[in-house]
């Protein structure tokens, strides 16, 4: 993290050869925002000329010692941003925001409002906010005053009291009410306002939505701009502007010079902290063109239902690892089913961030001779293990998922199936400089190889130099004193470093040779993974599940104690181009998943026909009823039923989903059980045994295999 303004050519020389000395193989860097305050921004901060000066020469000196290096898509880490963008323009970060108008019905007269749109308020930065749509819904019951929800919530005992205290508290609309109001009944004045004419059917109470598009503000410095704004990830426009700015002001002619004669030189997005800043907004992340997506994606319109897509749940940082939770109650209806409604936007979600952010950018990077690293999707509601295939290397950590090899199969699934490199920023705590020596995070790293993670990125290093403000003993930290650890000078294990970086250089080797080899592919779907046990790790992993023998996903251990390997991905990966299930396998001549189960309700009709193939051509499928999932820090559950009985969207596919999975469980390695603990004996029956057996349950041990051609890897 870069002092900038502290540094001199000679003190940035100086940091780099440190590492190289100590035995690190490559660095990241990234302008810091927390020094901000003690810059002159034109002068230093990122895109001034000196920090594009500064950028070539660490570049330079990566290529002098043959070290790797990777630049953030912008200043600080959160997200790709620009110096040269507004809020207002379309190549920066949108979200949906609104307002409403409340109508009391009146007995006898059709319930009805002519006037002005209530507007809502924007962010600090944002001065335009577009009309999407109003929308009109009936209210069938309105929501307790706000002081008397809170006493109900305080005085309930338990979490199905507090759930139904919360309930009582919304509002209810009716959901086979929701309509959208016409566009002739809608009037622009031309001056950023809009007016409206509805009359509803009835007499009842209803309300009046009106939503609207506007720049969601995200902003960081240090820019020489004073501040960057992060790029709109859902139209490409935002990668476009990206790509335009680095080409002219970044990637000069000699800077590309410099990266020619690298192996490795890499954009970082790192994790996902895209947030919504509207006091009035919905929560949700938009572009121009959202509803077309949904509706050309999903064969339905979105539009009547946005009400319901109004979250409650805080977006950004504070929102991570929490239940979702929405501000509106509605009705049942046979019209759709809310639960899919909701995943089938955050499937939409995932392909734009996909299709017109990372595409986009990884194209033009491999133009450049650079590849695309990126901590996809965990943090937002995208799911995790879809796009993988977009990117060069793919990077967990230990800090948000607390070294748990629960979370890690979330990663290693996707990974494997792409033959991606799987790489963990490792390391980084809340407040504990200098609180561990190099022994736990060794073992924090061998837990993580164990898990399939190839490569560790430590988290993090400070170089002697920062502003004499911020520099506290035994020296200068910059990365705050909040974020930790320090792998520089000052640890007391330094003096370890080139013994320890060495040994872990030639585990990782041998981690890259071959094809890995795991035993059994779990389909599971996740669009809010859990990213933030950070509790867990700023204790000490140790505390973690792992330790404990406990998981978040497949919670029964049988299988993991019995010697078998296993990892998740999301059904809808069984159709991509790079899966093959031709000869009783998944990819026989890679991963070699020997076995499938079906552990979710959730199964898309197309994945479920690639199962159908995999399952006649000789592939072992398990489908397991009445698994339960540890989804969030809330301990809210995901209780599934029936395994593979929902395509999980409003699809209408459920019926030739039940034709196609009754004809999967007509095959005769193919079988169906009510529990996860009889997976393992249901395994056994059907020859899929662990690669790595144990001869009795064992709670210790893990196992990494990878296959080469002329050697078989075990790392234990």
């Amino acid at each position: 993290w870069l002092a900038e303004g502290s540094h001199t050519d000679e003190t940035l020389k100086e940091s780099i050869k440190e590492l190289y000395d100590a035995g690190y193989g490559g660095i990241e860097f990234v302008t810091l925002t927390s020094e901000a305050e003690y810059l002159d921004d034109e002068t230093y901060g990122w895109g001034s000329p000196e920090w594009i000066h500064d950028s070539k020469l660490i570049i330079s000196e990566c290529a002098k010692y043959g070290m790797s290096v990777s630049m953030t898509g912008g200043t600080y880490w959160a997200t790709a941003n620009l110096p040269n963008i507004t809020p207002d323009m379309q190549e920066a970060s949108q979200e949906l925001g609104y307002k409403t108008q409340e109508l009391l019905g009146t007995e006898g007269t059709n319930t009805s409002y002519s006037g002005a749109l209530p507007l809502c308020d924007l962010p600090e930065d944002s001065t335009q906010r577009t009309l999407v749509s109003v929308v009109a819904a009936k209210v069938e019951s309105w929501g307790t005053v706000s002081e008397e929800s809170e006493e109900s919530t305080e005085g309930a005992e338990t979490a199905e009291e507090t759930e139904a205290a919360e309930e009582a508290a919304k509002t209810v609309i009716n959901t086979d009410s929701l309509t959208v109001v016409p566009d002739e009944n809608i009037t622009d004045n031309g001056d950023g306002t809009w007016n409206v004419d509805f009359t509803a059917e009835d007499d009842g109470d209803y309300i009046l939505f009106a939503f609207y598009q506007y720049g969601t503000s995200e902003s960081y410095a240090a820019s020489h701009t004073g501040k960057n704004y992060t790029i709109n990830y859902f139209d490409p426009v935002g990668a476009n502007a990206l790509i335009s700015y680095w080409d002219e002001n970044v990637l000069t002619e000699d800077v590309q010079e410099i990266i020619d004669q690298i192996d490795e030189c890499s954009l970082y997005m790192d994790s996902l902290e895209l947030a919504t800043m509207g006091p009035d907004s919905t929560k949700q992340l938009w572009c121009t063109d959202m509803l077309e997506e949904f509706s050309s994606r999903r064969g339905y319109d979105l539009e009547k239902y946005l009400p319901l897509m109004i979250r409650e749940t805080p977006d950004g940082i504070e929102g991570m690892g929490t239940n979702l939770t929405y501000v509106f109650d509605n009705t049942e209806t046979d019209e759709i089913d809310v639960t899919d409604l909701r995943n089938d936007f955050f499937q939409t979600e995932t392909e734009l961030y996909q299709e017109n952010c990372l595409d986009v950018l990884a194209d033009w990077l491999h133009s450049k001779n650079m590849k695309l690293r990126a901590e996809p999707s965990y943090g937002k509601t995208f799911e995790v293990t879809q796009t993988v295939s977009s990117l060069d290397y793919l990077e967990t950590e230990s800090f948000e998922f607390a070294g748990e090899i629960d979370s890690y199969r979330n990663f290693s699934g996707a990974a494997h199936i792409f033959d991606k490199r799987l790489s963990s920023e490792t390391g980084a705590s809340i407040a504990t400089n200098y609180l561990w020596n190099s022994g736990y995070y060794r073992q924090l790293m061998y837990a993580q190889y164990a898990s399939g993670i190839q490569k560790t990125v430590t988290h993090g290093y400070s170089s002697e130099y920062g502003p004499e403000e911020s520099v506290a003993w035994p020296g200068y930290e910059g990365m705050t004193t909040v974020i930790a650890e320090r792998f520089n000078k000052r640890q007391p294990s330094y003096v370890d470093s080139v013994d320890v970086n060495t040994h872990l250089s030639r585990i990782q080797k041998v981690l890259e040779q071959g094809e890995p080899q795991v035993d059994i592919a779990m389909l599971r779907t996740d669009y809010y993974l859990n990213n933030l046990l950070t509790s867990v790790s700023s204790s000490g992993v140790y505390n973690n599940r792992l330790h404990q023998n406990e998981a978040y996903y497949w919670q029964d251990m049988e299988l993991q104690n019995a010697g078998y390997t296993y990892e998740y991905f999301s059904p809808y990966l069984l159709t991509d181009e790079a899966v093959d299930m031709s000869d009783g396998m998944i990819n026989s001549d890679g991963v070699a998943y020997k076995a499938v189960i079906v552990m979710q309700d959730e199964l898309p009709l197309e994945s479920a026909y690639a199962l159908l193939e995999g399952a006649q051509n000789g592939l072992p499928i398990v489908f397991v009823n009445n698994v339960v999932e540890d989804v969030n820090n809330d301990h809210v559950m995901k209780v599934n039923t029936t395994a593979g009985s929902t395509t999980g969207s409003n699809d209408g596919n459920d019926e030739e989903l039940a034709e196609v999975v009754a004809q999967i469980k007509e095959c005769e390695n193919v079988r169906t059980i009510d529990s996860t603990e009889d997976a393992y004996e249901t395994l056994m029956e059907l020859g899929v045994t662990p690669r790595v057996e144990y001869e009795e349950p064992n709670a210790k041990i893990l196992t990494n295999m990878r296959k080469d051609e002329d050697a078989t890897y075990l790392y234990v």
